[in-house]
């Protein structure tokens, strides 16, 4: 009798084996496929009176396993603040980082990886006159550009809109 339980018990184990390998097939599959960035939505505000507050948003919507794994692996968001002329625009020293001119870079922690996506958010207060001040004595007109950019190398540009005032 021990000769027939043995094969019983050897091809339950089997079949045991094979129902777990495919619950956790069935459970990878049901995670869809990477959801890949190919949106990016850039917004900025600029509040007064007293101390001029500067809030840049950059918004890359996709589910948060994916945005966590972009920023896992070396993604990147790059940001410029940019004053609008008629003639050419010029690109603004001290802004997104204060004491930093040109584009300013942020990755890994700098980043948020949410249910809605990839976040950034920069938030500067400035004196009035100063950093946001591109036209004396004129009304000063403020945009941003940012770029994503993946471990892979694909890139997505975003710019917000103008915001206008004294600053």
């Amino acid at each position: 009798m021990e000769r027939s339980r043995k094969p019983v018990f050897t091809r339950l184990g089997r079949l045991l084996a094979v129902l777990g390998l495919a619950a956790a097939v069935s459970v990878v599959a049901m995670q869809g496929p990477a959801q890949s960035a190919t949106i990016i939505t850039v917004t900025q505000s600029i509040t007064t009176p007293g101390l001029i507050r500067h809030q840049i948003d950059v918004h890359l919507p996709m589910n948060q396993f994916d945005a966590q794994g972009y920023i896992n692996n070396g993604a990147r968001i790059e940001v410029e603040c940019w004053g609008d002329d008629p003639i050419a625009d010029d690109l603004l020293p001290d802004c997104p980082r204060p004491g930093f001119s040109g584009t300013v870079t942020y990755s890994g922690s700098q980043l948020q990886g949410t249910p809605t996506g990839v976040h950034l958010t920069i938030v500067n207060l400035y004196e009035r006159g100063t950093v946001l001040d591109e036209d004396i004595p004129d009304g000063d007109e403020i945009y941003i550009k940012a770029r994503w950019i993946d471990d892979d190398g694909h890139v997505l540009k975003g710019t917000s809109s103008t915001v206008s005032g004294s600053f």
